[in-house]
């Protein structure tokens, strides 16, 4: 008979299939490993919220969905923002997240650390009171921020010794120094503020002021050992752009540079 024997062509297709599946799926790695991800050990959200048991914010969605794409397991370890970079040296993780060549240029430069393309866009500026959307520049002395941030926004005016920065816990303790009066400004990021309002209606209302520093910051993954990871992450992003699109409008993070296009027509309308 003509399948007489089907064993021997049997195996014979499995191994042709699986050689099929890697070209017609180059990326897919070829097998499941576990990474480790540090990230910053307070609340972000829509960010990220790794101190909740639940939703985790926007990267968690993100990674989550990459790793069911890919069979890939992540492990998520918080700690304090500034020993991020330090524990990424060490290689006791494997990735970071946020980070941005221009958050910590000293460390980029001393290592061999690869970025991922921006995950996300976000803004980031002087969040004011409401009712002082008119406050200049040379009113400000006092600007709160997050333990370990770097004040990108206001970056050299410190060294003429006009502004004090004053660091918190978190993004919702410089929002309450804002509102108590003890601070000018909070540099936090305008999709933190709106959440953390909402959550929070006892604090007041804030707005990003359109005319005291502001700046439009990518967020990136980072690593130093595991570039081909950074490499397939990309990958997928780049070829998955309405999915991650889909996400940020679940977590309402919307295109930051419409969004000061948006804010900055208030402003001139309430002057």
């Amino acid at each position: 008979m003509l399948f007489k024997n089907n064993k021997q062509p049997l195996k014979r297709l499995s191994s042709l299939a699986l050689l099929l599946s890697c070209f017609i799926n180059p990326s897919q790695p070829a097998k499941a490993e576990t990474y480790i991800v540090g990230l910053q050990n307070f609340d972000y959200y829509p960010h990220y919220n790794f101190t909740s048991d639940q939703d985790r914010g926007f990267i968690w969605a993100v990674l989550e969905l990459y790793a069911s794409e890919s069979g890939h397991t992540f492990i998520y370890q918080t700690m304090p923002v500034p020993r991020l970079q330090i524990e990424l040296a060490k290689g006791t993780v494997d990735l970071i997240y946020p980070d941005n060549p221009i958050f910590h240029p000293g460390i980029t430069e001393s290592t061999e650390k690869h970025y991922s393309v921006d995950v996300v866009k976000t803004l980031s500026g002087a969040i004011i009171k409401h009712t002082n959307v008119n406050m200049e520049i040379n009113e400000v002395s006092k600007v709160s921020l997050p333990f370990g941030f770097t004040p990108l926004d206001w970056k050299g005016k410190e060294k003429n010794g006009d502004i004090d920065f004053v660091e918190t816990e978190d993004s919702l303790s410089a929002l309450q120094l804002v509102e108590q009066g003890k601070t000018d400004v909070a540099e936090v990021d305008y999709f933190v503020t709106s959440y953390l309002s909402e959550a929070n209606p006892t604090i007041g209302e804030f707005t990003l002021s359109p005319v005291l520093p502001h700046n439009i910051v990518g967020f990136k993954l980072a690593s130093i050992k595991q570039h081909g990871l950074i490499k397939q992450i990309n990958d997928f992003l780049t070829g998955n752009e309405s999915r991650i699109d889909e996400l940020k409008l679940k977590y309402g993070i919307h295109d930051p540079e419409n969004l000061i296009k948006d804010i900055q027509s208030a402003y001139v309308r309430s002057e």
